[in-house]
């Protein structure tokens, strides 16, 4: 990483949503151009405290709600993505990924077919379908 104010308060974002502010991070996303972190989070008033003291000058913290964290995230995806041979036929399950606003995204062939089997197994709460034309790796 670079030695800048950015990347060294993303360090420390990384370091607080790690520990001990685990159970209320959720995902984050960077504007380097302008030097701003969005901040997905449970609302916690120690953990944005905590990331505002991280926080450099120069730097731009902005908060987003979401009401779920990251470790459950992993573990919806996780659950999803050991599912993988379960739906062979209906549809392609192409990819799994968690977006830091709080959801996982479930990419597959043909989204009219997986939605409803996706989320008759899994719930709809935290998911979104969505066609992926081949797989990615990123």
């Amino acid at each position: 990483m670079d030695d800048t104010p950015l990347f060294r308060t993303l360090a420390r974002i990384g370091d607080l949503a790690a520990g001990p502010h685990a159970d209320v991070y959720t995902g984050l996303a960077v504007d380097e151009a302008r030097a701003v972190a969005e901040v997905w989070r449970i609302p916690s008033a120690a953990f944005e405290e905590a990331v505002c003291a991280a926080a450099e000058k120069g730097v731009t913290v902005r908060f987003h709600d979401t009401d779920v964290s990251r470790t459950e995230l992993e573990a919806l995806a996780q659950r999803i993505g050991e599912d993988v041979n379960r739906w062979d036929g209906a549809f392609q399950l192409r990819e799994v990924g968690i977006v830091e606003r709080g959801v996982v995204s479930v990419g597959v062939d043909d989204p009219g077919t997986a939605r409803p089997l996706i989320e008759g197994a899994f719930g709809t709460e935290h998911l979104e379908v969505v066609r992926v034309h081949e797989a990615a790796l990123d």
